[in-house]
């Protein structure tokens, strides 16, 4: 059975509709091109939900795949609609609860998590296998586990984890997505929507995680933030904030510079395909060209740029930050260069300054 690790409920919104079908704009990057697929011919694989017969979980096979399609999915269209309305603001516990799920689920759904262990379990096996014959041993020891070398392969050991692997994946994963919703059921709901010409694209890993403070993908962190674009106008952005209510979803429009920031953790976590408009992928990628140039004078402009947006609104949690911009600016006009040292200076005040603010507000 053809399963969706991507539903169909969430691409159509990036998608064209022909008659009764949905056709996406589709870039690979394996392959460096573009094609324009079905929805129902991409993000999926072959019973990735199905479950083994007579599990101790669920004696239903296909359990995992009518959750999704009969509860998650419908629920997911409920919080799309709200999250696309900027009329509302104020939302009920059970809404939030709803738009949280909609959300975080599409973290463990995605088989991402899965080739991730699979990969993990691989390498560690191959490195004891050749650590083992390298120095003369019967056999290997993985995970509690005693494997004799005149019953077992370097294959067969492999097989047999991932294996039980996958099988612990499919049976625990709606488990630790309901983990993951009791961790962050607090945290905070914001829509950010375009303002100008760039707009947002996706993936065949929409939720991207990004964590300022740790730099890790994970999920059962309260740094972790959670972004989710909806479709080429709005994006949602879950995070922990203790100055902010929790039924109150916070709005607002953000420029073109943090769509692109937004797009370049999209486009990193993908595994193989984004999906947009081509004009907003180049753009894009016409962006992240510019920014990758090694020009100092560049990053000067930028620095000038931004205490010049931010000199009027100023405040008790962004002064030191802006104090930071400005005094190396001026060390620069004073001095006519800023040598490597002054700029990585810079960065690591900056970069602690971000940290400690964004910490005093998840604790």
């Amino acid at each position: 059975m053809n399963q969706h690790f991507v539903p169909r409920v969430y691409l159509k919104n990036f998608a064209t509709k022909v008659r009764k079908e949905y056709f996406i704009n589709t870039f690979d990057k394996k392959d460096k091109k573009y094609f324009k697929p079905n929805i129902r011919n991409i993000c999926s694989e072959i019973n990735f939900y199905t479950l083994q017969k007579n599990t101790s979980i669920e004696r239903d096979i296909l359990a995992i795949e009518k959750i999704y399609s009969d509860s998650i999915e419908p629920m997911y269209s409920r919080a799309y609609e709200i999250l696309t309305n900027n009329e509302i603001f104020d939302i009920t516990n059970k809404q939030r609860m709803e738009i949280l799920l909609a959300v975080l689920h599409l973290h463990m759904r995605n088989p991402k998590i899965l080739k991730r262990a699979l990969s993990h379990h691989n390498k560690e096996i191959s490195n004891l296998y050749t650590e083992a014959i390298t120095k003369g041993k019967k056999g290997l020891s993985y995970l509690d586990e005693d494997f004799s070398f005149r019953e077992w392969t370097l294959k067969s050991i492999i097989d047999y984890f991932s294996e039980n692997t996958t099988n612990e994946f499919k049976n625990k994963h709606l488990a630790t997505t309901r983990n993951i919703l009791d961790f962050h059921q607090f945290a905070k709901i914001e829509v950010n929507i375009t303002k100008g010409d760039s707009f947002f694209l996706t993936s065949d890993n929409p939720l991207g995680l990004e964590d300022f403070i740790n730099k890790r993908e994970e999920p059962f962190l309260k740094s972790t933030e959670f972004i989710l674009p909806l479709n080429r106008k709005f994006a949602v952005k879950l995070y922990h904030d203790n100055t902010q209510g929790i039924n109150v979803i916070k709005r607002g429009f953000i420029p073109n510079g943090n769509v692109n920031m937004i797009n370049e953790i999209i486009f990193r976590q993908s595994s193989r395909f984004v999906f947009g408009e081509k004009s907003d992928f180049d753009q894009y990628q016409e962006t992240q060209d510019f920014l990758n140039e090694d020009s100092f004078e560049l990053r000067i402009d930028a620095i000038k740029q931004v205490l010049e947006l931010v000199e009027s609104k100023v405040n008790l949690d962004t002064r030191e930050s802006y104090n930071v911009l400005k005094d190396y600016y001026a060390k620069y006009i004073n001095q006519g260069f800023m040598s490597h040292d002054d700029e990585q200076e810079m960065l690591h005040k900056f970069r602690a300054l971000s940290i400690a603010f964004r910490s005093k507000k998840i604790i």
